[in-house]
């Protein structure tokens, strides 16, 4: 398949977004004291909307690239949760997390060759 700069950066800003997404599920789940309040809060509701838009993403991106290299390319998604958990949840990034993150950029490198 011809993979065109416009597919590739589509599926870019679907893993950044995914990672975006995540940062405002959690968010919108910690500290409510019932399911319903976590799963009717305003950032909840964002991080499943940004979901959405990954949708569309990931589909139009799937026209032009392979699966084998989206997959591969997705698992980057981890990293970014990892460095916007740090940023902007204050989450501790511990040597597991690390040793995981080196492992990712590791199988992707090599699957994608």
């Amino acid at each position: 398949m011809h993979t065109t700069t416009v597919h590739t950066a589509a599926l870019a800003s679907a893993i950044i977004i995914t990672s975006i997404s995540q940062v405002f599920l959690k968010s919108g789940a910690t500290g409510k004291t019932s399911f319903i309040k976590s799963f009717l809060n305003w950032k909840t509701i964002v991080g499943y909307c940004l979901l959405a838009i990954v949708t569309i993403l990931n589909v139009y991106a799937m026209q032009r690239i392979e699966l084998k290299t989206i997959t591969a390319w997705i698992g980057t998604t981890y990293i970014l949760v990892v460095l916007f958990s740090l940023l902007f949840l204050k989450e501790k990034i511990d040597l597991f997390k690390i040793a995981g993150c080196s492992l990712i950029v590791f199988g992707v490198l090599i699957f994608t060759r």
